[in-house]
């Protein structure tokens, strides 16, 4: 798809290896597609235009039609673009299914596939000219669909080029790994219960999609968060009790001076008082001792604030958070479930959507015109079976 772009006086020499106009990304969900048409429209550095649903369709009669026309005039402009319909089955599908109001949306779906032929008339006519605006001038749709047998004939004809994006390997899986780990603070690589083995993890996360390996990431990172908060938070209570024992005993010793009774002295062979940062009054137990007046309760309110912040803000900093190891990816998959189909479970299904058979059994892909899946023959031999059932239950 970017040799048209990198190499494009390749394609001026032949008549049949023509810039394509549409290529279809179809897989189970989170493997990747839409990132994968970013990724081609950044290594062709041709502009990128998402188009969805929600910025095409319009109450108003005429505005839908307007924002399709609007998106292709557009993409002509920004020439070399790459226009994306990501969950094209829910915009492209079969017409007149699935929809309130048919009509309009028909109508829609009709002028997009116009529009989409002009291209390809367009860019035929660019390669038959020769200049640096001509190699440029080139627009290709890009569609991702995790239910290709729901879209309508005529899209899947303009996309002769279909390419299935499956879930990564054990190989893929350690790449991809490492990419969503770079820069975060792991351990070393190594077998050791200290360290990090992304072969292993990988090995483990049979199934899972590339979203899947993002969330589960994400929760092993959270796994020394946890426990550096807790540490944290332990470590800011011993220190908030400290604090609270000596702001009690200053408020004795200014409850003792008051009533006029002397304080006991502190032996010589005594440890001396804990003292904090922001402790104005260190030795008031000496000068008490002495006869002087020991702090108000102003004073000893305001040693506590600042005391206690400061012991706070000493205990984050000596609380150090941990890397990941091995065992927090592999703890976090109890919490992180693959929700992508494996490739032979993908492509069973989708076989039998396709084909319109099934064992009556409501399968993922449901093909269009099947209310409880199986096609028309998995249907009738459901209904038969449950007939039966009830036939045998009256005798």
């Amino acid at each position: 798809m970017i040799l048209p772009l990198t190499k494009p006086h390749l394609f001026s020499q032949s008549k049949l290896a023509n810039r394509p106009t549409g290529v279809l990304l179809y897989g189970p969900p989170g493997t990747g597609k839409t990132l994968l048409a970013k990724a081609i429209a950044k290594e062709c550095g041709a502009s990128f235009i998402n188009v969805n649903l929600a910025t095409i369709m319009s109450k108003y009669v005429g505005d839908s039609e307007k924002m399709v026309q609007a998106v292709f005039s557009l993409a002509n402009k920004l020439s070399p673009c790459i226009i994306f319909v990501d969950e094209m089955d829910g915009f492209l599908s079969r017409r007149s299914e699935g929809s309130n109001d048919p009509a309009v949306t028909d109508k829609v779906k009709t002028l997009f596939m116009a529009l989409w032929d002009g291209i390809a008339t367009s860019s035929s006519r660019a390669t038959a000219h020769q200049g640096e605006d001509a190699e440029k001038a080139w627009v290709l749709v890009i569609g991702a669909t995790n239910r290709p047998h729901a879209l309508d004939t005529a899209i899947l004809r303009r996309m002769p080029r279909q390419i299935q994006v499956g879930l990564p390997s054990a190989v893929g899986r350690c790449k991809i790994l490492q990419v969503l780990l770079k820069g975060e603070g792991v351990a070393p690589a190594g077998p050791g219960p200290a360290q990090l083995n992304l072969t292993a993890v990988a090995d483990a996360t049979h199934q899972y999609s590339g979203s899947d390996l993002k969330e589960l990431c994400r929760a092993a990172a959270l796994r020394p968060i946890r426990e550096a908060s807790i540490a944290e938070r332990a470590a800011v209570r011993a220190a908030r009790e400290e604090v609270e024992a000596e702001f009690a005993r200053k408020m004795q010793e200014r409850s003792d001076w008051e009533c006029g009774m002397a304080p006991p002295s502190t032996p010589s062979d005594a440890p001396p008082s804990p003292t904090h940062p922001g402790d104005a009054s260190s030795g008031s137990a000496t000068t008490a001792a002495a006869g002087a007046a020991p702090i108000s309760e102003t004073e000893a309110r305001a040693w506590r604030e600042s005391a206690l912040e400061a012991a706070q803000a000493h205990a984050a900093n000596t609380v150090h958070m941990r890397p990941i190891v091995t065992a927090d990816l592999l703890a976090a998959m109890a919490e992180v479930k693959q929700t992508g189909l494996s490739a032979y479970e993908y492509q069973q299904t989708l076989a039998a959507a396709q084909s319109g058979l099934g064992d009556g059994s409501v399968p993922v892909f449901a093909p269009a015109g099947a209310s409880f899946g199986g096609g028309l023959e998995g249907n009738s031999a459901r209904l038969l079976g449950a007939l039966q059932q009830q036939t045998q239950k009256g005798d």
